[in-house]
């Protein structure tokens, strides 16, 4: 048999059989663990995202994908050009299409969702353009993480991420953190880890930007940041996603950062956690705080309700330039006596 050549991922989508044809052999649960057997995903790393608490089709997905990107970015062996084309037409367009976005956004290190908006900030930075878009740094020389390896941090010129990291692991991360260090990126931590590494490195007040994903933080996780989150000086940026929040925490988190006059943008999305119940103490944050300008909220189980709850804030919050919400409440917004007043902070994904 000849030997494949290489070719570029576009370049091998070009004759997939129908997908019915396939399910007489290849018998998978799920959209996402269906595509991630044809991606020759090891069964091992596969049942260990299945059995994952807290999240949703659409989180195991992205954990799914990013996996294979960073142990098999480009197909360019027979075994992945064999698998790859026997996805159907429709299927291969959504991995060609979330692909490049993972592509793109992998330096940035946030969710796809996120990564497809810029984050903006009034506020002056080293690491920010003339316009207050983040940037990243030419230079940063960071790894991609492997998601099958365990308590791993890595450090670049102005972050440092950890995957699971241990209690020690983030002692020793505290005694290293240096001013230049303005972002700090968690994935997997434990309770233990957060109670440890969070109010310290908010107490330093050196931080600019905390991104935490996947894991379900507390109340009690919550609190016990509370209090440094309340005063801190330097937090610009905050990310809970990917399964990250529930109502509970959402409630404390809103009480924490009433009083905070530095935070500028909170995500909150894709957490199937955040429903309508903490609504109302999104909506109090958004009257008491004068500093937020951005809130993300879509990908939530926040129903009409909700929706009108934060709604009716905006009447009132001159301060908030960008609420993020779910598509299907634009019609419901659209028909409020002052959406025209409002439409412009508004955006529907």
């Amino acid at each position: 048999m000849a030997q494949l050549k290489e070719k570029s991922f576009r370049a091998f989508l070009s004759s997939p059989p129908l997908l019915p044809e396939l399910l007489e052999h290849i018998d998978v649960g799920t959209k996402w663990y269906f595509l991630g057997t044809l991606l020759y995903v090891e069964q091992k790393k596969l049942d260990g995202i299945e059995q994952l608490q807290g999240h949703d089709d659409t989180s195991k997905t992205l954990m799914m994908f990013q996996h294979w990107l960073t142990t098999t970015p480009t197909a360019n062996t027979e075994k992945e050009l064999t698998s790859l084309k026997e996805l159907s037409e429709t299927r291969l367009q959504e991995i060609e299409q979330l692909k490049l976005k993972l592509e793109d956004n992998n330096r940035l290190q946030v969710p796809v969702e996120e990564t497809s908006e810029t984050i903006k900030d009034e506020s002056s930075d080293d690491d920010t353009s003339s316009n207050g878009d983040i940037v990243m740094k030419p230079d940063d020389k960071s790894l991609t993480v492997n998601l099958q390896e365990d308590e791993v941090v890595e450090w670049s010129q102005d972050r440092v991420q950890l995957t699971r990291p241990s209690v020690d692991q983030c002692k020793e991360v505290i005694s290293k953190l240096k001013e230049e260090h303005k972002r700090i990126i968690l994935r997997y931590p434990s309770s233990d880890s957060t109670h440890v590494l969070i109010p310290t490195v908010l107490e330093k007040g050196t931080i600019y930007q905390l991104e935490i994903y996947f894991s379900l933080l507390s109340r009690d996780d919550i609190l016990s940041f509370s209090s440094q989150l309340s005063t801190n000086k330097s937090l610009k940026i905050l990310l809970l996603t990917n399964g990250s929040m529930s109502d509970d925490g959402v409630i404390a988190l809103a009480q924490s950062l009433q009083y905070n006059k530095t935070l500028k943008s909170l995500y909150l999305g894709y957490n199937p956690g955040i429903t309508s119940a903490c609504a109302q103490s999104l909506a109090e944050l958004l009257l008491t705080n004068n500093t937020l300008t951005r809130l993300s909220v879509h990908n939530t189980n926040i129903d009409t309700d909700g929706v009108m709850i934060l709604m009716k804030s905006l009447k009132t919050d001159n301060t908030l330039r960008g609420l993020r919400l779910d598509k299907q409440h634009k019609k419901l917004c659209s028909a409020l006596p002052y959406y025209e007043h409002i439409k412009d902070r508004l955006d529907f994904v």
